[in-house]
């Protein structure tokens, strides 16, 4: 049975919800890698060092890369929705992107595109160091 079609509101908010402040990453990129996993992605955790790690999300056929971050700078605050704005620590930075992407590679997949181009989803633990550890990992 084939998941449901990804709620972009919820994956949002439940990305949100968890706290990925700067060096607190891992907890985020285990739920995000089962998610992509129960959506039928073959996901591969990169490690970038003993506490982090890159996640590239693929599926069959030709190729097409989308990436992002999941690191937050701190303090961690969750989600809350007024009106039709969510609220939270990484909602625009980039935990809606990364929810916005799946949304997109999902709703592709469903319409039939996916067959002829393949997608990834490739989301790096690690922005807001100076160090872009995770984008070095990654490349």
């Amino acid at each position: 049975m084939e998941p449901a079609p990804v709620d972009l509101l919820q994956l949002t908010r439940s990305l949100v919800d968890i706290d990925s402040t700067t060096g607190r990453e891992a907890p985020a990129g285990r739920w995000l890698s089962r998610y992509l996993q129960e959506l039928g992605f073959d996901v591969l955790e990169q490690p970038v060092d003993e506490h982090r790690f890159n996640l590239l999300a693929t599926s069959k056929t030709p190729h097409v890369l989308l990436s992002t971050h999941f690191d937050c700078v701190p303090p961690f605050f969750p989600s809350r929705l007024e009106g039709d704005r969510i609220y939270g620590r990484g909602a625009c930075d980039a935990k809606g992107i990364i929810a916005a992407q799946i949304a997109a590679v999902d709703r592709l997949r469903r319409e039939g595109e996916a067959r002829e181009r393949r997608r990834s989803g490739g989301q790096r633990p690690v922005e807001q160091l100076p160090i872009h550890r995770g984008r070095r990992t990654y490349l």
